[in-house]
């Protein structure tokens, strides 16, 4: 009884000594399966600290962040499934660090090319043209959504786009979200600019 008492008390009582931190990604980081992510942390705690992939769960170590001192690291994601995954880097002398990192389909399961709007931006001043988005499967699904998540328009059985709301009215100029799914499973998403 007095032992734990003990500890818990000089748990209470510890500070940390430094800080460890995720200079690059920010949480919304996402990379192309396939590509590099570069990885950048600081750690200013005196000591070496372990950083972690995190999956399900299972923590595998990808580098070691060096003592007082900016680790950069690049994460090549070819071995690793389209999804959202943690990194975190550990030490003893400061609060663990974590962040998210978005590693998507890059398109290149079953020879699907990657898939993309054109043209981007899309002018709308001239009232006329569409946006075709390139290498879309048969029997895909494209929703647009505007920056807030909020549906804008679906397309179902063409895979181009007149800048209209699937109530029939011009969308406004600004940044745009596209999210394709095609029947193999694969998933896309990007960004589109729309102007006037």
């Amino acid at each position: 009884m007095v032992k734990i008492m003990l500890a818990a008390a000089l748990s209470a009582a510890t500070a940390f000594a430094g800080t460890l931190a995720f200079v690059e990604p920010v949480g919304d980081t996402a990379a192309e399966r396939g590509s590099e992510l570069e990885i950048v942390v600081r750690n200013d705690t005196g000591e070496n600290a372990p950083v972690y992939l995190v999956s399900n769960e299972a923590h595998v170590a990808l580098f070691t962040a060096l003592a007082n001192d900016i680790t950069r690291y690049f994460l090549d994601t070819g071995d690793l499934d389209a999804g959202t995954y943690a990194l975190e880097a550990r030490s003893d002398l400061a609060p663990t660090a974590n962040v998210s990192v978005c590693v998507k389909a890059a398109g290149t399961e079953s020879g699907q090319p990657k898939v993309y709007p054109l043209p981007n931006p899309f002018d709308l001043s001239a009232l006329a043209g569409e946006v075709t988005f390139v290498n879309t499967a048969a029997g895909s699904v494209v929703t647009i959504f505007d920056m807030g998540g909020r549906e804008v328009a679906k397309l179902t059985d063409t895979y181009t786009w007149n800048g209209r709301n699937d109530r029939g009215d011009l969308v406004s100029s600004g940044t745009y979200v596209y999210h394709i799914s095609s029947p193999g499973g694969l998933e896309f998403t990007g960004k589109l600019a729309v102007v006037k």
